[in-house]
């Protein structure tokens, strides 16, 4: 056992390594993902000792007295001894990890079983994961100035936390893929995004659980089970267990009726503003779910949807167009799709456009086959933005073209979205979400990655869906894009 120099240590571990400098700070590097640092939130540190396959050092974070111990072998363990003291001001103890521009971080700050985990912006993997082993990991107040898609902070001690002698464990391990991740999910869990009247049961009766109203919770007839019924929108439930309490979000979407009635009823009080607006206000009405009244009729006629920018007010315009059996309104939805800057979401709408064309007998000026994207050599590069900016993976998508880049983009869109994990992706906004689960939608059924594409893209329609019922998205572009892909 060896006092620690001022250089930096490598600690070899299964699938990749940690760099320690000698403030304590981390940076894991993986080959194929690239580097992710982690450091404690104001840590003053001193290297105390290294080893092979250890590196230790002591000091302070805010008010506490911090022993740091890192430990590398078939994983990395990251384990804190923290002395708190009797009055404590701050939220305990914060870990920053930090990403970089070519990687995205799905995380599910649930407490004790929380899961944060590093993954490439295309491809499936490898990743790198860090969960609660012994601590409570959730989400702390973001990183000041800092973009919150690349520096994210967890609050790692219990929210109790208690004067005296805490212990902080965590594990950070690398997978092959994000799918793999699942298997750092406890025993017990299930799918926490459901359909309103839809119930969840799990194997929890052995467990503390709370839980307020409107969520309803029951024993079923199965021993150690429960089921829980809750109405549209979010809810929290705790699973009080033998390492700390796991905080549940049950995400429950909404049927698309009641999120009209809502939506129309606000959209349709005001002018309305935008082509996301006018969409959805549009689909409620010729959908019945909203009555057709002359002040919402009055309003969309009122919409100049041909001089407005955005992708959907080109599609509510082609909509608009066939419901009123309007040519001329077509072939001016064919011209502004032409004139659409490249991007998701454009190969969808043009082809809405031209279908709406074809069915109001006009030529077809912008068939599918004409995309300039459909030219394309299948040998195309992959770039990093592929998943999340990507058009020509939309179109090779449409197409049923098997190119490097559609597939590469496939796995980089299930990534972005969690691959049916819990929690959310950190920094990608309702909108982008949107897009992804149309891109995700756009997979052929006969495709490898059918099945997860798909479970994929509904967990994250049900989330976004719960999220308006909720009331914790009101903005109605992402429901417009839903509703444009599916």
């Amino acid at each position: 056992m060896l006092p620690m120099s001022g250089q930096p240590v490598r600690l070899p571990f299964d699938g990749g390594r940690v760099v320690v400098a000698a403030d304590g700070g981390l940076e894991f590097l993986v080959d194929g993902l690239g580097g992710v640092r982690c450091s404690v939130v104001g840590a003053q540190f001193t290297p105390v000792l290294v080893e092979p396959d250890v590196a230790e050092h002591e000091g302070t974070a805010g008010g506490l007295e911090v022993g740091q111990r890192v430990t590398a072998g078939e994983h990395c363990q990251l384990r804190w001894a923290i002395d708190v003291p009797e009055q404590l001001d701050d939220p305990g103890l914060v870990v920053q990890v930090e990403v970089g521009d070519r990687q995205l971080v799905w995380l599910w700050p649930s407490g004790a079983d929380g899961l944060l985990v590093v993954l490439p912006r295309s491809g499936t993997g490898p990743v790198l994961a860090l969960h609660a082993v012994q601590a409570e990991l959730r989400l702390a107040e973001s990183a000041g100035d800092s973009d919150p898609a690349t520096v994210v902070r967890l609050v790692v001690t219990p929210r109790d936390l208690g004067p005296g002698r805490q212990v902080v464990v965590l594990r950070a391990l690398v997978l092959p893929t994000l799918l793999a991740a699942g298997s750092l999910l406890p025993a017990w869990f299930e799918s926490l995004t459901l359909e309103a009247g839809e119930e969840w049961t799990a194997p929890l009766a052995d467990l503390g659980v709370d839980s307020e109203p409107p969520v309803e919770l029951a024993l079923t007839e199965r021993a150690a089970e429960i089921r829980l019924l809750a109405p549209a929108g979010r809810h929290r439930v705790g699973v009080h267990g033998r390492r700390g309490v796991t905080d549940l979000v049950f995400e429950v979407a909404p049927p698309i009726a009641a999120l009209f009635s809502e939506l129309a009823g606000v959209l349709g009080e005001v002018p309305v503003a935008d082509g996301a607006s006018a969409f959805v206000l549009h689909r409620a009405l010729v959908s019945g779910a909203v009555s057709r009244t002359t002040a919402i009729e009055d309003a969309l006629d009122r919409f100049d949807w041909s001089s407005k920018p955005g992708a959907l007010a080109v599609a509510f315009g082609s909509e608009r167009a066939l419901a009123d059996g309007e040519p001329a309104m077509a072939r001016e939805a064919q011209r502004r799709a032409a004139e659409l800057p490249p991007g998701l979401g454009r190969p969808r709408v043009r082809s809405l456009a031209w279908l709406v064309a074809a069915a109001l007998g006009l030529d077809a000026l912008l068939a599918l086959g004409a995309d300039p994207e459909s030219e394309l050599p299948d040998d195309r590069p992959v770039t990093r933005d592929a998943a999340t900016s990507g058009e020509g993976v939309e179109a090779d998508l449409a197409l049923a073209r098997r190119s490097p880049l559609a597939v590469d983009g496939l796995a980089g869109a299930i990534n972005a979205l969690g691959a049916g994990l819990p929690g959310f992706p950190v920094g990608l906004g309702a909108v982008e979400q949107a897009l992804l689960v149309g891109l995700l939608e756009s997979c052929p059924e006969d495709w490898p990655e059918a099945p997860l594409a798909g479970a994929t893209a509904q967990a994250t329609r049900r989330r976004l869906l719960a999220s308006y019922a909720a009331g914790r998205l009101t903005d109605p572009a992402p429901l417009a894009w839903l509703l444009v892909y599916g």
